[in-house]
């Protein structure tokens, strides 16, 4: 991930984020299809960082919130606060 707009132009505007840092971007996903057994869908993910002279350690996290669904489908914004 890099920090900065992929669009400009002006050098040294996009940058690469040091550990940890949070780039400020945000995915979103829409999930269909799901059984109507769900009221909930629940996010796991793996994340992988590292500083500039170190070797990326991989963590693990579930997010703390139920993306609830509706009508067999469920809409996640993931901006890396949660």
């Amino acid at each position: 991930m890099f920090i900065g707009d992929s669009n400009e132009v002006t050098p040294g505007v996009v940058r690469m984020g040091t550990e940890d840092e949070n780039s400020g971007k945000s995915v979103t996903f829409k999930l269909t299809n799901i059984d109507s057994g769900f009221d909930y869908v629940h996010v796991l993910y793996a994340r992988s960082s590292s500083s500039n002279d170190q070797a990326a350690a991989d963590t693990y996290h579930k997010v703390i919130f139920d993306f609830p669904v509706f009508d067999g489908e469920a809409i996640i914004t993931i901006t890396g606060k949660e």
